[in-house]
């Protein structure tokens, strides 16, 4: 990940959703076994919420953070409730690329320093309306 972000120009974002081994660990393992049976590769590899995170050294992250795919930014609290096994999130590589940039939750989910990620995420929502915004 430290060289892909490292050839994407600053303002680039990017967005990422990864197999989970920490949501439903015994069921995940197991899909994971029979993807790995017919995939060339058979290399496969569900990831815990603090790995996936971590893909995001150097970036912005932008709210809600790393977090299940069906919690990002979902439409309704029912989509938010939906199954999934994937952990997603989505950071904007900084003008100046520091070490440590990536935004942590805190107690009570609130994000450390915003950024200018979310700053353009807000304008860019606000240009376009509500009933454009569609799923990242």
């Amino acid at each position: 990940m430290a060289r892909l972000i490292s050839a994407v120009p600053a303002g680039s974002y990017v967005t990422i959703s990864h197999a989970a081994s920490d949501i439903s660990p015994v069921e995940m393992a197991e899909m994971i076994r029979r993807m790995n049976e017919h995939l060339a590769e058979g290399n496969h590899v569900g990831r815990p919420r603090e790995v996936v995170a971590r893909f995001f050294g150097g970036l912005e992250l932008l709210p809600p953070g790393v977090v299940k795919v069906t919690g990002w930014r979902p439409a309704s609290q029912a989509e938010a409730n939906e199954p999934t096994s994937l952990w997603a999130a989505s950071g904007e590589r900084p003008e100046s690329s520091r070490p440590g940039s990536v935004l942590t939750q805190s107690a009570g989910d609130r994000y450390r320093r915003p950024g200018r990620a979310e700053r353009v995420h807000r304008a860019m929502l606000a240009r376009i309306g509500p009933a454009s915004t569609g799923r990242a």
